[in-house]
């Protein structure tokens, strides 16, 4: 590769990086592009354990001091090869260095700071002077401040993530009959929202979704159900209109406990006269063969709950609606509630 070739492929390159980091709206993404694309990890410790003192940010981190370089192209003490070769691929020239260690609340390395190419008054550059260290020392400290402040934002959300997760975990394990659900609709979520995301041109062509609102979607989608851990086991897990009530051994009304997609009127008039049946019980009294109840029930036109039950049941909404109304509140996402 020539010269030339080689100046417009890194031109090409660079042109490519600043589309993509332009691209990016949320500035947690920005800083991970932004360290993906110019960085490589440097490790504390090599594969032996032993500390990694060869290069000058794990350096500074393991000694907790600031170190500064002169010229790391005539320095013998650090290996600068990884500048040397970024230096060549972007054309600049990395000369002097100052390195910081971040240090958290407690007094813990929690990154680096490092500024190149300190320049004097002409423009010209220049090593690092100590009367610089106040200034760049007040700017490490708010640095630390910051990216701490993002740390901790980070765990914060990922111990959120792992209670959503659990819920969703505790309501799918009420049901053998809803085993899953809650973990099925967030990927069945993500599908249908992608998908109308890549449609250019036709009803949802104008639809996207940013970082925030995507992660806003999952959690309405892992929480969706949530109301339900209120909702008693007798509702969820009810299979035939008398569960837990009485199954009665006649066929009709075996039949007629099922449920179904209707139940017929003249149905509904013959469970009513079975029940002016009466039997004696095993103490000797004289009872009806169905009690109000199993009247109420064995009557229900359609499926196994009653109006009482289907009403307990669709409480969950609301108290799904509630969990995430309050989530938004301390959360800033106003739209979860909605989305579930």
């Amino acid at each position: 590769m020539t010269t030339v070739d080689r100046a417009n492929h890194t031109t090409d390159n660079q042109e490519d990086l600043l589309t993509r980091l332009a691209s990016q709206h949320n500035l947690a993404s920005l800083l991970d592009c932004i360290v993906s694309e110019a960085m490589q990890p440097i490790s504390l410790y090599d594969k032996d354990g032993e500390a990694n003192h060869h290069n000058v940010a794990s350096h500074a981190a393991l000694t907790r001091k600031t170190v500064t370089v002169t010229d790391a192209y005539e320095d013998d003490d650090f290996d600068f090869s990884g500048t040397k070769k970024f230096d060549e691929s972007t054309g600049y020239r990395s000369t002097s260095f100052l390195t910081q260690p971040l240090l958290d609340h407690q007094g813990e390395v929690i990154g680096v700071l490092q500024l190149l190419n300190a320049q004097d008054a002409r423009g010209e550059v220049v090593e690092f002077a100590s009367s610089d260290l106040p200034h760049i020392n007040a700017l490490a400290k708010y640095a630390a401040i910051s990216l701490n402040n993002q740390i901790l934002i980070h765990s914060h959300k990922e111990f959120l993530d792992s209670f959503i997760k659990a819920l969703a975990s505790i309501t799918d394990v009420r049901s053998p009959h809803t085993s899953l659900h809650c973990q099925r609709i967030p990927e069945l979520t993500e599908l249908i929202a992608r998908a109308a995301c890549e449609d250019k041109t036709g009803y949802f062509k104008d639809f996207n979704l940013d970082d925030e609102e995507w992660y806003e979607l999952s959690v309405a989608a892992w929480l969706h159900d949530c109301g339900k851990l209120a909702t008693p086991d007798y509702v969820v897990d009810k299979a035939t209109k008398l569960h837990m009530i009485w199954d009665d051994d006649c066929a009709f009304l075996e039949t007629a406990n099922t449920g179904g997609e209707f139940m017929r009127p003249e149905d509904q008039e013959r469970v009513r006269s079975l029940a002016h049946v009466t039997w004696q019980n095993e103490a000797g009294e004289t009872v009806p063969l169905l009690s109000d109840e199993e009247v109420h029930n064995l009557c229900i036109s359609r499926g196994t709950l009653n109006d009482e039950e289907r009403a307990t049941i669709n409480r969950h909404i609301d108290i799904t609606i509630d969990i995430l109304e309050a989530h938004a509140t301390e959360s800033g996402f106003q739209h979860s509630a909605q989305h579930a």
